[in-house]
């Protein structure tokens, strides 16, 4: 899998393993040493034998089997230990299930209780601020988590902080027979949010949740492989009355699927297709890009990811209480949300910065994600980027 390496399937489909679930844990360096000097066929570059790289591999398969067992552990917490809130003493497993979320005690979801913070917080680096918080998981296959984050207790939903990620964010839920449009849904109904690695482990016949949004849906048409589902994703599409969507989610589509979509919905999109391919602006010496709703910046060494959102701005209008604002939408995940933003946020990057947070924390979309080292230039890259939008000065 690219960014996640090799995982090792048996012929029955019944067991996934990675290459750290074949390390005891009293033969690390043993096992290091070994794969360096004779398993050089497995080496994805070229790895030279020295003191730094047996500990640098050790380390890192010290860390990994350490995440394994931290989710082992939060996990059995959120089963069967007792969580405190309130001064009253309870168990989440049940105190979910009870209230009408049985599918969500399913997710793989943890409690970070003062015994697991204990345990793991000096090795990851864990803020004693996860203690008595949810621990939830994103996946890379149906056994191995890419990502922690945490949420209160009292709503999985508000507030979710990432506080590790292995490459990048995986899918929420159980890859089971169910694509849901957003991890609310998982709260009640079984089933996974859409992520590109399902493709590697998709099985049976999937059924596409009506909660998908037509965005979604379209990325489900365009980028999975040798998945079958149940209900096809342009039938749901035109379920969904999408064709005026359509016209503005083909970013990231290929031109043989451009000329399919005109076919099927009898629309013209080849205007739209140019114009969303991607936007690029120059700061200095450096090149922003915005393509698959988030920002990236171009540098020697490849394209780096600086957003996990992108913000379009359609127009600033006046109100009647005399101050502008802009409005338009917030793409994230594959998702858009309106926003209506007073223009004093748009004066400096710190205050953009605090009104995209309030943003996302406001409407239980988790956290969005800027790169510190290009945090100087989002507003920049924001105004340019958005420079044909409109002014409204009567309001």
């Amino acid at each position: 899998m690219p960014r996640f390496g090799w995982f090792a399937v048996n012929q029955a489909n019944g067991k996934i393993i990675s290459l750290v679930d074949f390390v005891p844990i009293d033969e690390i360096v043993a096992f290091c040493t070994d794969l360096i000097l004779e398993k050089q066929d497995c080496h994805e570059g070229k790895i030279f034998y020295n003191e730094v790289s047996v500990i640098r591999l050790c380390n890192d398969i010290r860390i990994m089997l350490s995440l394994k067992r931290l989710h082992e552990d939060s996990v059995a917490e959120f089963n069967e230990g007792k969580a405190t809130a309130d001064g009253k003493t309870f168990n989440l497993s049940k105190m979910y299930n009870d209230n009408g979320m049985r599918a969500f005690s399913q997710t793989g979801v943890g409690y970070m209780s003062q015994t697991v913070y204990n345990t793991y917080a000096k090795l990851l680096d864990i803020s004693r601020s996860a203690v008595n918080k949810l621990i939830i998981p994103t996946w890379c296959t149906p056994e191995h988590v890419c990502s922690f984050e945490t949420s209160p207790l009292s709503n999985p939903l508000l507030g979710r902080i990432t506080f590790y990620t292995n490459g990048e964010k995986g899918w929420y839920g159980r890859a089971e027979k169910t694509i849901v449009g957003d991890f609310k849904q998982l709260l009640t109904q079984p089933g996974c949010t859409w992520d590109l690695k399902l493709n590697y482990w998709a099985r049976g016949l999937m059924t596409l949740d009506g909660s998908l949004t037509v965005r979604q849906l379209l990325d489900i048409w365009a980028h999975s492989q040798d998945i079958r589902f149940k209900n096809d994703p342009l039938d749901e599409v035109e379920r969904n009355n999408g064709r005026d969507i359509i016209k503005h989610s083909v970013q990231g589509l290929s031109l043989d699927q451009i000329s399919e979509l005109e076919k099927r919905f009898k629309i013209k999109l080849g205007n739209f297709w140019q114009a969303q391919k991607q936007k690029l602006v120059k700061i200095g010496h450096l090149t922003f890009v915005a393509r698959d709703m988030r920002y990236y910046v171009e540098g020697p060494h490849g394209t780096h990811e600086i957003t996990n959102f992108m913000m379009e701005i359609h127009r600033i209008k006046k109100k009647v209480d005399g101050k502008y604002y802009r409005i338009g939408l917030i793409y994230y995940e594959g998702k858009q949300e309106a926003f209506e933003l007073p223009n004093e946020a748009f004066l400096t990057v710190t205050k953009l910065v605090k009104a995209i947070n309030l943003f996302f924390l406001d409407r239980g979309m988790g956290v969005p994600i800027i790169s510190t080292s290009y945090r100087g230039y989002l507003l920049e890259i924001i105004n340019r980027m958005n420079m044909e939008m409109m002014v409204d000065p009567q309001g």
